[in-house]
């Protein structure tokens, strides 16, 4: 789990050999390449840090207007928990790793229990963009075409 961050409490990680900014490249893309997506935002916290050390983290702000809207109507109160975020973050040993929220820990936080296919959708595109910025889906792919 994330430093400060209990077992259980919501956040997937993903780890990634490879440097910071072909796994911040490759977020982006994954994002922008789905069309039901939306970028809303970036924010490069290392950048605003103004000296005081941040290391390199950057947070994607992006979502589905459409599966937010379908939640928010279980429960208006969902939407301080969206869109939905991915922080690619480098440790001190210089791991990268992509940190998201568990949309079923989100939903249970908000008390939705009647969409819980929705949620399932939403994890596994989640899971999937993570794995694809974490170069996971690539090594995968390169793996089985070797093995043809």
């Amino acid at each position: 789990s994330a430093a400060g961050i209990g077992q259980g409490e919501g956040i997937a990680s993903v780890v990634s050999a490879d440097d910071f900014n072909t796994v911040v490249n490759r977020l982006n893309n994954a994002i922008q390449s789905r069309d039901a997506l939306t970028l809303v935002d970036t924010i490069d916290f290392a950048s605003r840090s103004l000296g005081r050390n941040v290391g390199p983290s950057t947070l994607f702000i992006f979502g589905n207007p459409n599966a937010g809207t379908l939640l928010m109507r279980s429960n208006q109160t969902i939407g301080i928990d969206l869109p939905q975020k991915m922080l690619v973050a480098q440790a001190e040993d210089g791991t990268v790793t992509v940190y998201y929220n568990r949309p079923a820990f989100i939903a249970d936080r908000h008390d939705i229990d009647n969409r819980d296919d929705e949620v399932d959708t939403i994890a596994g595109l989640l899971a999937e963009i993570a794995d694809e910025a974490a170069g996971l889906s690539v090594r995968a792919s390169q793996a089985s075409t070797a093995d043809q």
